[in-house]
């Protein structure tokens, strides 16, 4: 049997950020401090979902990226944690994760995802227009505004 693998990846790149919130919370190691957030099995998604379930702002999110998403697509889900949109298997795309959770990666990967790889997502390891959609839920909420252009560039 073929086991998928997480994917390491090292930049070389460094963005230097001058009023870093996770300094002012004493948080040094970044890599550390994600390595166990957002890690956690699975709910039902937007497939198995219960009426009340859209009522959730989770759900409404997943349900936007899925009806947005062209069957047989290559996705890139960028901090994909623990894959939450393992859901657009169901539409037979190819989907792969990136995250600085190896731990999230590996549930990525358990969840149906088709590769995972460990980086910082302001130098993904894959060429310009590997993917037809580049999609994240909630990633942009963690990073400091002044680095927010440098990782939508990438």
């Amino acid at each position: 049997m073929n086991e998928k693998k997480i994917k390491k990846y090292r930049s070389n790149k460094e963005l230097k950020v001058k009023n870093s919130i996770y300094k002012k919370l004493g948080i040094n190691d970044i890599n550390a401090f994600y390595a166990d957030r957002f890690v956690w099995n699975h709910g039902p998604n937007i497939i198995e979902h219960n009426p009340a379930s859209g009522f959730d702002i989770a759900f409404i999110k997943q349900y936007w990226i899925y009806t947005n998403i062209t069957e047989g697509a290559a996705i890139l889900d960028v901090g994909c944690g623990s894959g939450t949109l393992n859901l657009l298997k169901s539409k037979g795309c190819h989907l792969v994760g990136a995250d600085l959770s190896e731990k999230g990666l590996e549930q990525a990967l358990l969840a149906g995802y088709d590769e995972a790889v460990l980086c910082d997502s302001y130098d993904i390891p894959y060429p310009d227009k590997s993917f037809d959609f580049i999609v994240s839920l909630d990633f942009l909420g963690h990073l400091e505004n002044e680095v927010k252009d440098n990782y939508l560039e990438e």
